[in-house]
């Protein structure tokens, strides 16, 4: 995480918050308060898939589907493929579609990835979604830690989001566990997407309170050197 900020940073200059806006100004804390919301929900719920996924996608491909573990392990390794690839293209990805636009795209991706696990059958496009899930799920952490920080113009805001983070992913391996001891492992891509599905959705309302609490030009200032 340390070689992306700094690869990040050094290509897109230094974003940070005016000192003088360090925190939302009188009246505009309700605004600004509703998108961190959204934020510390999204962080929560695309951790927890993160890291479900991390703990029982190689278990749930050979206890599931029969598969041998070597097959199994393949799946786990595309997903570390995937993310690996998914946490480097967004520091040469044009300023322009970082941050939000990047939200946006990659919670629609983790969406398609858990529509394609829960639905389709075929062996091969269970990898193929596999793929897809990680590429998508790889700029996602530290881009909801920048948004944070440029949008809401708080150190403290942004430790909370990171601190939030951890907990869902204590959470993902716990989830799996509890869908495990009920007999519900047929239902482990369900979980994934409508934890995709949730992303998504706290994605959306914070885009849209993010750009309706800017319209007024009430957003913390940026500035960049």
């Amino acid at each position: 995480m340390s070689l992306f900020f700094g690869l990040a940073g050094a290509r897109r200059g230094d974003f940070r918050p005016h000192p003088r806006e360090e925190g939302p100004r009188a009246g505009e804390s309700g605004g600004s308060g509703r998108v961190f919301i959204f934020l510390l929900l999204l962080m929560l719920f695309y951790m927890t898939l993160e890291s479900l996924s991390a703990a029982w996608l190689s278990y749930i491909f050979e206890a599931r589907y029969g598969l041998s573990a070597r097959e199994a392990a393949l799946a786990l390794m595309l997903f570390w493929a995937g993310m690996l690839v998914g946490r480097f293209y967004i520091v040469f990805l044009p300023v322009r579609w970082t941050l939000w636009p990047a939200l946006l795209v990659s919670s629609l991706a983790i969406v398609a990835a858990g529509l394609l696990l829960a639905l389709v059958e075929l062996q091969t496009v269970r990898y193929a979604g596999v793929i897809l899930l990680g590429a998508a799920a790889g700029p996602m952490w530290p881009v909801i830690v920048m948004t944070t920080g440029v949008t809401c113009g708080s150190e403290r805001r942004t430790s909370a989001v990171i601190g939030v983070g951890a907990l869902g992913f204590a959470a993902g391996p716990l989830l799996g566990s509890l869908l495990l001891k009920a007999g519900l492992a047929a239902r482990f891509f369900t979980a994934l997407l409508a934890l995709g599905a949730l992303a998504l959705a706290f994605c959306l309302l914070a885009a849209a309170g993010r750009f309706s609490f800017c319209a007024g030009g009430r957003c913390p200032g940026i500035r960049r050197r």
